[in-house]
């Protein structure tokens, strides 16, 4: 079964393909308590799998190159191709449907991103990277430049070990930071994309950290600078390609031209206005 599941990964161009046992780990209950970041549920609701799948046995955990070149623009790498919500649960579910055809009926929870459940932590577990100082998981060859996706299931999968070594500790992504995001740990409140992320007016001090960031949606300084990401290959999956590399004003004054120009993004759940601020701010003098 593990044969064939690499097998038709490889197939769907899912970059790198590992399985954990799926069980609670204790120590992610005390990893999570330790952070406070937006846009995450209460560590009570992230680490138990069987809160998805009752029956569950093994996390199946995905990793999609999305690096496309180094060409500037004010719109982070993830962002510039289709929305990868909607790229990674499509190639998961047809993952999971030739595993049925050959294997039978399963139980299942298909999972990316916005899931409660904590997919860096499985997915270091399921043996696909290790962690950089800049707290994000670091494939072998994909580096930083990865989304990930997950299958909760009850089949039973041989896990894998998670990788040794870790981050080669030259603290690159703490300097380049522009809100110093990694001085101590990881300041959400100092991260410039968790900050375009932020509804409503930011203070001066925030608008400093997006202008030295220079971007209106993302931030990829951490990663760029990273030795681990230097010799990454350009993805080979096409949705992730880019169709854009920069937020344009005019496209953001109304919300008829948002949805035409933006709609399939994974910005656009933020909405017009937020990004119409941001695109301000850093074309601030």
């Amino acid at each position: 079964m593990k044969e064939k599941l690499k097998q038709y990964a490889k197939e769907l161009h899912i970059s790198a393909i590992g399985v954990c046992e799926a069980r609670v780990y204790p120590e992610l209950y005390d990893i999570l308590s330790s952070y406070d970041t937006p846009f995450t549920a209460p560590p009570e609701q992230r680490v138990s799998p069987f809160d998805f799948v009752p029956g569950a046995r093994s996390v199946i955990m995905c990793a999609f190159n999305y690096f496309c070149g180094r060409t500037p623009g004010n719109v982070s790498k993830y962002a510039r191709g289709t929305d990868y919500h909607t790229v990674v649960k499509e190639k998961l579910a047809a993952l999971c449907a030739r595993l049925e055809a050959d294997f039978g009926a399963f139980e299942r929870y298909i999972f990316c991103d916005t899931s409660p459940l904590c997919d860096k932590y499985l997915a270091y577990q399921a043996g696909l990277g290790i962690f950089g100082r800049n707290h994000l998981l670091i494939h072998p060859v994909y580096g930083s430049y990865i989304f990930l996706g997950g299958i909760v299931t009850d089949l039973p999968l041989a896990a894998d070990a998670p990788l040794q070594g870790g981050c080669a500790g030259c603290g690159r992504c703490a300097e380049a930071c522009p809100g110093q995001a990694f001085a101590h740990g990881f300041d959400a409140a100092r991260c410039a994309s968790y900050l375009l992320q932020k509804k409503g007016a930011l203070s001066e001090e925030e608008q400093a950290v997006v202008k030295r960031a220079g971007m209106a949606w993302g931030c990829d300084i951490c990663s760029d600078v990273c030795p681990h990401n230097q010799s990454v290959p350009i993805t080979d999956i096409d949705e992730f390609r880019p169709t854009l590399y920069d937020l344009r004003p005019d496209n953001l004054r109304s919300d008829a031209a948002f949805r035409t120009e933006y709609g399939g993004h994974a910005f656009a759940w933020r909405g017009r206005k937020t990004l119409l601020r941001n695109v301000e701010i850093v074309k601030k003098k």
